[in-house]
């Protein structure tokens, strides 16, 4: 076979595959419930370490929401710095229950589980200490559950804007995230979430034993645990629209998120087959294609092109959508050092385990 059909082939496969999540991202959008009746009662549970810094916003921006009626609980992990004893004398402290991981049980799993345990309702909504979510958020989440026993939410969490090119960079690797998660929630083939926006049931929470089958990984409990949601057959949907956003502070620096970036990755050891073989399709099709201008020349660069368009096509709308606009216009360069990042981090995060959380 001819080398240049071979390069034909997996440009047919990779695009075939954008052209899919796309389907799956319409979808989700397509399936997103914004009605305003059937509001549930929901515990927001945040998992804390070392946050004093963020600790004052957190609460700000959690004890402001429009919803109704909701519990607060932040659980706290064995805390060095000052986190517990701000919390304790706060002076909106009567709004929120604080508890604490028990023993030598430490880690952000049983920070987790110690929230749970606390909630007085059943569902569950999740986010973490450096999100500043908007004061709709609750509200939105809260919509989608009305009367049902199980179900899963999973939302957009993307950076805060900053000057410099590498807060493009950061936030282009997050808005690829999400465009991923929703397009496979889309197909009926979840494989991640992030925790700075997630909700799910206490009885889907229960149907899979918890973070029971995943304790032994210290990354990725979200995309686990969703990926356990998936196999037992519980919903997942994605949510949408400004007011379901929550953003969060970018790293300072580029070591700073590729150890982030590092340690999420690091789970995909654990992911199923059916999860890791499609991801692992997607993305080194994708950058054998970036190879075909060194062995193909000008008709090498017309494949790469070909590739380049589908996917400009593709992320300029899912970017207006996710108010990320400002990356379509970057996107061809933006792409490549993604791509870079993929062929360098993924077996970095396969081969290193993470020691904290």
């Amino acid at each position: 076979m001819a080398v240049w059909t071979v390069y034909i082939s997996i440009l047919a496969i990779n695009s075939c595959l954008w052209l899919c999540l796309y389907f799956g991202y319409w979808r989700a959008r397509q399936n997103f419930d914004s009605r305003d009746d059937d509001v549930s009662d929901v515990t927001v549970i945040v998992a804390v370490k070392n946050e004093e810094h963020n600790i004052p916003g957190l609460l700000e921006a959690l004890l402001t929401q429009s919803h109704p009626q909701y519990e607060l609980i932040i659980a706290v992990d064995n805390s060095e710095d000052g986190t517990l004893d701000l919390l304790r004398r706060h002076p909106r402290r009567d709004q929120y229950k604080v508890v604490e991981t028990a023993g030598d049980r430490s880690g952000k799993k049983y920070a987790l589980e110690a929230g749970i345990s606390a909630a007085s309702n059943e569902v569950l909504v999740f986010t973490d200490a450096d999100c500043r979510p908007g004061r709709d958020w609750l509200a939105t989440i809260a919509r989608q559950f009305g009367s049902k026993e199980k179900l899963v939410v999973v939302g957009y969490s993307p950076f805060d804007r900053r000057s410099g090119f590498a807060n493009r960079v950061f936030r282009y690797e997050t808005f690829i995230t999400g465009f991923l998660t929703a397009g496979t929630i889309g197909i009926h083939r979840p494989y991640m979430a992030v925790g700075r926006n997630l909700a799910y049931t206490r009885q889907s929470w229960d149907a899979v034993d918890g973070f029971a089958r995943i304790m032994h990984s210290l990354s990725g409990d979200d995309d686990l645990l969703v990926q356990q949601f998936a196999r037992e057959g519980i919903d997942v949907v994605h949510i949408f629209g400004p007011g379901s956003y929550v953003r969060t502070e970018p790293p300072d620096t580029v070591p700073e998120w590729f150890r982030q970036k590092k340690r999420h990755v690091s789970a995909g050891r654990y992911y199923s087959a059916s999860a890791s073989l499609p991801l692992a399709a997607f993305h080194v099709s994708g950058l054998v294609l970036y190879t075909a201008p060194f062995v193909l020349g000008g008709t090498g660069w017309s494949i790469l092109g070909v590739s380049i368009v589908v996917q400009w096509i593709i992320l300029r709308k899912a970017s207006a959508v996710f108010l990320e606009r400002d990356l379509a216009v970057w996107q061809p360069v933006l792409h490549v050092l993604y791509s870079i990042y993929n062929l360098v981090l993924a077996p970095l995060g396969m081969l290193t385990k993470p020691r904290r959380w």
